[in-house]
């Protein structure tokens, strides 16, 4: 595996290093903004940042929750914590758990299908596409993409949360408040642009190219096609009410993401210290620091008129390289993406 560490440090964080704030402190004050609406989360899984995502909404009465993971008894050890917590209302909140792969498209046709099933005029508020792997150690690819070999991380990280948001459109469209859709990029965008759209998954299909396999440019291409899709999706929604927002979750050293990192390039990288424990020096914030721009993102009614931003340290990140919003290269990439899914998307 080639790691690419001559490239961006992901220990440097950028803006937003020093942050404070928490998801409870922002929710606190957005309480107003967040009752009664519908939210759906992927990626939750108790260890991950969408559990704590999980937790701050539940926490102020939404009145559908619905949480998204490959693993239903995952979500269910969400779900039950969620209904454990003090203040708690069954009344009030509805919760249900939605079994979802983001590498597969059978599976998010299927979820999505069995949703409208149960809420035929569902409302979809707020969308987190929080989801994501990072640096598989070799290639793999995704089982379904129009019979062309797709890198795994740009399938899950990019692939997966396109098809899904463009199936939930309908839902999304029904808010009455104005939806929103959230995608959790990463500092670590700045390792790659996406380079090339005849290969954006940055593999030939030769036995010498997945060799050379490069994980780490392939989750830092995955990553600026977060913020591209956000992009893309500003563009096409213009007036049409729904709003598309990035967050930059920061290194949060708690969560399992970096479970596929090799130990020696997290010893590299600085995260980890020489017995495998995480470094006490990293720049790590904690989950409640880091979904308090999920919060902000998804809530906030200044950003009513800002769709396209990216959301760092719960406040508007202008440091965002060009290439992760050229609105030219977001329609390429729109473009491919509903090759790879095999439908196009026309609103």
């Amino acid at each position: 595996m080639s790691s690419s560490l001559d490239k961006p440090d992901l220990t440097q964080m950028g803006p937003g290093v020093a942050a404070t704030r928490t998801s409870d402190e922002v929710a606190a004050a957005l309480h107003d903004h967040m009752v009664g609406k519908t939210v759906l989360i992927t990626g939750v899984s108790p260890t991950g940042l969408g559990a704590e995502a999980a937790r701050i909404v539940a926490k102020h009465a939404p009145k559908l929750l619905i949480l998204a993971s490959r693993s239903p008894s995952k979500i269910a050890e969400v779900v039950a914590s969620l209904k454990a917590a003090e203040g708690f209302d069954a009344a009030l909140t509805s919760i249900q758990a939605l079994p979802l792969d983001l590498a597969s498209q059978s599976s998010i046709r299927t979820a999505v299908a069995s949703l409208y099933e149960t809420h035929p005029r569902l409302a979809l508020d707020v969308l987190i596409n929080n989801a994501g792997i990072m640096m598989l150690p070799e290639f793999e690819s995704i089982p379904d993409a129009g019979g062309q070999l797709v890198e795994k991380q740009f399938g899950t990280n990019h692939l997966g949360p396109f098809l899904l948001t463009n199936l939930l459109v309908p839902a999304l469209l029904r808010s009455t408040s104005g939806a929103r859709v959230v995608s959790v990029t990463s500092r670590g965008y700045l390792g790659s642009p996406v380079t090339a759209l005849d290969d954006v998954s940055l593999i030939r299909d030769t036995p010498a190219s997945r060799t050379a396999y490069d994980s780490f440019q392939a989750y830092a291409q995955s990553k600026t096609c977060n913020l591209l899709m956000t992009a893309g999706l500003t563009a096409k929604f213009a007036g049409k009410g729904i709003s598309a927002y990035a967050v930059d979750p920061g290194v949060v050293g708690s969560t399992n993401l970096t479970r596929s990192v090799p130990l020696d390039v997290q010893q590299q990288l600085g995260w980890r210290l020489a017995d495998g424990s995480l470094n006490p020096a990293a720049p790590f914030i904690t989950a409640e620091q880091s979904v308090a721009s999920y919060v902000v993102a998804a809530y906030d009614p200044a950003l009513a008129d800002k769709s396209g931003a990216t959301i760092t340290s719960a406040a508007i990140d202008d440091s965002i390289l060009d290439y992760a919003k050229d609105r030219v290269l977001a329609e390429k990439l729109w473009a491919l993406s509903e090759e790879l899914v095999g439908e196009r998307f026309d609103y």
